[in-house]
């Protein structure tokens, strides 16, 4: 299974779960199409709270764990067998999102997350900056000695 195609099909699942809850254009979107600051409005704050108030906060610990481990359940689909329903995941997407948010809206996380997504987020670009100059002098290196390997070929053939 081609990694790059996992979270190429991953992506478009999370793009189009963002898409169908509205979370496109001018209020939360950055980073190339990953909302950030997520802007629920006050009706979907007070069902949230009040979803919690119902359930408790165990049950939607609970909840968000259950949540997490089916859309895990769908990615691992899509890494076994290449091939994944694109509605399924887009549903636990979902369903992650909104256990989430209530998370969010309990705990008051919003800029302490904010700022550890930030910094999780240089640290990341760090990373793969650091790796693709690493595999860049690989690659010069391995064609460098390729260059030599060759030229001692031709050399041994003349």
């Amino acid at each position: 299974m081609n990694n790059v195609r996992d979270l190429t099909q991953l992506a478009k699942a999370v793009e189009a779960m963002f898409e169908a809850y509205g979370f496109v254009g001018d209020c939360c979107r950055s980073r190339k199409g990953v909302p950030m600051n997520l802007q629920l409005t006050n009706e979907e704050k007070q069902t949230l709270r009040n979803a919690l108030d119902l359930w408790g906060i165990d049950n939607q610990l609970n909840m968000m764990v259950e949540e997490c481990a089916e859309l895990i359940k769908e990615i691992m689909k899509i890494r076994r067998t290449g091939m994944g329903n694109n509605e399924s995941i887009q549903d636990e997407l979902a369903d992650v999102f909104i256990v989430w948010s209530q998370l969010f809206t309990l705990f008051n996380y919003d800029n302490k997350v904010q700022n550890r997504i930030d910094f999780k987020f240089n640290r990341l670009k760090e990373k793969v900056e650091q790796s693709v100059d690493i595999h860049d002098a690989e690659i010069r290196i391995f064609k460098d000695l390729q260059d030599k390997m060759n030229k001692t070929l031709r050399d041994t053939r003349e």
